[in-house]
């Protein structure tokens, strides 16, 4: 649109004089342009006020939130450091019950770590981070020679359970000892190379240890006889039965009815003719 010049006229309110006054357009240009850089200013301050505002209120978000993490990592590195010194006390009982269960010891040496991470954190000075690595690896080295003791205390606990270790016929009278003695029946001396236990109660026979039943019949002068291997070379024999409860192949737990007490085979009377094997040897 072009812009043209402009008259002005101004009377008094009386209606006495009237003023003339000519605008050209350049004039009123400036004006437009001025008032234009004027709203344009104002506009720019009004943006820079605003974003401003907001950078200060995030700069203030971020120092409150910088205070904070502060505040947690020295609460974590306190607790990193107080798991450090439990760990590093676990260290002695390690080596403790290795010595008792018959491993070296070592575990109060000292644990190596390195690599390219410990290197960055050393760099960083981030202790927290090489105390950290430290503790994995104390911890590592426990958790590997820890399994070491369960896996060794399971095998004594399996030992354990195989050895005859309680009374196969509870509350029996041992009526006669493990050696020589005169034979009750031909009344000569013989190496007798059990016991003989009778029954004070109900007469039921149980297994002195865990272990699997290698033998469950008649067997000559045992009679109805029942042999246990127990394994590590332990093996036990219960003759002169009445009735049995297990075949061969069964695993037994310590304490498991197998038989009754009876007189079967070579026997005077109702007992029970316990033996005990070790290596093949009574």
């Amino acid at each position: 649109m072009k812009l043209n010049d402009v008259t002005l006229l101004v009377e008094h309110h009386r209606g006495a004089n009237i003023r003339r006054s000519r605008l050209g357009r350049f004039f009123i240009a400036g004006i437009f342009s001025l008032l234009g850089l004027i709203l344009l200013g104002g506009i720019t301050f009004v943006i820079v006020f605003v974003t401003n505002l907001v950078d200060y209120h995030q700069l203030t978000t971020l120092e409150y939130v910088d205070e904070r993490q502060q505040e947690e990592y020295d609460a974590l590195e306190g607790r990193l450091n107080e798991l450090v010194s439990h760990v590093d006390q676990l260290e002695p009982v390690n080596d403790n019950l290795r010595l008792i269960h018959g491993f070296e010891a070592g575990l109060i040496d000292d644990v190596g770590i390195g690599g390219p991470e410990l290197g960055a954190a050393l760099a960083a000075g981030e202790r927290y981070r090489v105390d950290l690595m430290h503790a994995e690896a104390v911890i590592g080295r426990q958790r590997s020679q820890l399994r070491d003791l369960i896996e060794l205390n399971e095998q004594r606990v399996d030992y354990l359970a195989g050895i005859p270790s309680i009374n196969p016929l509870p509350y029996a009278r041992n009526c006669s000892g493990f050696g020589y003695r005169r034979s009750p029946i031909t009344g000569g001396t013989e190496f007798h190379n059990g016991v003989d236990l009778v029954p004070q109660g109900n007469g039921k026979i149980i297994a002195a240890a865990d272990g699997r039943v290698v033998i469950a019949r008649s067997a000559g002068a045992y009679g109805l006889l029942v042999r246990i291997d127990h394994g590590y070379g332990y093996q036990t024999r219960y003759g002169h039965c009445r009735l049995l409860y297990v075949q061969p192949g069964d695993y037994v737990k310590r304490g498991e009815v197998i038989a009754l007490v009876g007189c079967t085979g070579r026997s005077t009377g109702t007992h029970l003719h316990y033996e005990v094997l070790h290596d093949g040897i009574n």
